[in-house]
């Protein structure tokens, strides 16, 4: 649907992790359960998820492209601190951000 398509562009062209659900609705001209309920029916995930795999996956990207310290990762991905980023990456990945790059990086040429 057009709502779930614009969704889309407005979470992959300025989510950061000060982005909430409310905050794309309010720009979409929706309330946030509306736009969750479109979002999960036609996707099959909650727009809180999906913002969430944009920002580890912007993190992972940071992470191995670039010599970036893990402080100036989190304050590119809209993190208040890296202490704040690394509990988020650790509890989505397992790993902590420098252990992620260090393994990770182990496997590149």
């Amino acid at each position: 649907s057009p709502l779930v398509e614009k969704m889309f562009y407005l979470a992959q062209n300025s989510v950061d992790a000060g982005c909430h659900v409310s905050d794309l609705a309010d720009q979409l001209h929706v309330s946030a359960s509306t736009l969750t309920k479109r979002f999960r029916q036609e996707t099959g995930m909650a727009p809180g998820e999906y913002v969430t795999q944009l920002i580890l996956s912007r993190a992972c990207s940071l992470l191995l492209t670039n010599d970036y310290s893990i402080s100036q990762i989190a304050k590119e991905l809209g993190f208040s601190d890296q202490f704040y980023f690394a509990k988020f990456f650790k509890k989505q990945m397992y790993v902590s951000p420098s252990a992620y790059r260090r393994q990770m990086t182990a496997f590149l040429p």
